[in-house]
């Protein structure tokens, strides 16, 4: 970005230098000066059982928008369905609120820390976590109800007020609480503990549901098991499920993937992993 623009949105300092939020904002590597500021996304089984992880990097713009992305494409569970002709989605969390959820982390981080922001994804629930305390005049049960919004930082929220991507009225916690509960799941909760600020999402509905419908046991089971392990393989899904052959295996895969209810992706290099397209 031009220096002139840079300097339009209060970005430069007195000595015509670039601020910390202008290198967060614009630098193609922002993490040359800020190696903390990044976003870790994690699949788990239990607390301590990770069995995928995405690093997203770049500037703030790049990582709202592509923490978004990658948890679409390859984290949330994906219910495709038809209204007619037309197809329509439905993820188990209203991407809305994740979206917000996600852009809070990142406008209200404390940048002088060395953690990064963690999304941690479940079977049944979603939590974004960032290091950086609520300002004094906000309570956490003032996100219930119309409040002040009291960016931490600023400049980046100004920036990213200015590009269309948040509002400045503090309604987008209120938002959040409304998308969740039209998609009739429980409201976010929002958890603060030693300065860290955690936003809970949970959803269990269609964990279990809608397996009845379409599928044998066999199948059903082998379902059960890649929702919980997107990264697993067919050999792998031979022990867990009592060693059920792996010939057995490769042809319920290929069953499930035949019935649009998984799809294989990634390169054999890296492992890949199973995407769930509907339940």
């Amino acid at each position: 970005m031009k220096d002139v623009h840079i300097k339009k949105l209060n970005l430069l300092t007195a000595d015509s230098q670039p601020t910390n939020a202008a290198i967060l904002l614009f630098d193609k590597n922002p993490q040359r000066f800020f190696s903390q500021a990044i976003v870790k996304i994690g699949r788990f089984i239990t607390d301590s059982d990770i069995i995928t992880t995405d690093i997203v990097e770049g500037n703030l713009f790049y990582q709202a928008e592509n923490t978004i992305e990658i948890l679409k494409t390859k984290y949330l569970i994906n219910r495709i369905y038809y209204e007619g002709v037309h197809r329509r989605e439905k993820f188990q969390y209203p991407i809305s609120a994740l979206r917000e959820a996600v852009f809070n982390a990142l406008i209200h981080r404390d940048y002088n820390t060395t953690s990064a922001i963690l999304i941690k994804v479940y079977n049944d629930r979603l939590t974004i976590a960032n290091e950086g305390k609520f300002p004094p005049e906000i309570k956490i049960e003032d996100l219930k109800r119309e409040h002040l919004s009291i960016p931490r930082n600023k400049l980046i929220a100004e920036v990213f007020y200015k590009a269309g991507l948040i509002e400045s009225w503090g309604r987008g916690t209120l938002k959040m609480i409304e998308d969740c509960i039209l998609m009739g799941i429980p409201a976010p909760e929002y958890i603060e503990t030693n300065g860290v600020v955690r936003v809970l999402f949970e959803n269990n509905e269609g964990l279990n549901e809608g397996l009845n419908e379409g599928l044998n046991e066999g199948l059903k089971t082998l379902l059960q098991t890649i929702i919980g392990n997107p990264g697993i393989r067919a050999k792998d899904l031979s022990e867990k499920l009592n060693n059920r052959s792996l010939k057995t295996i490769e042809r319920q895969l290929s069953i499930l993937i035949s019935k649009n209810y998984i799809e294989r992706r990634g390169s054999k290099k890296t492992g890949g992993y199973w995407k769930i397209k509907k339940l």
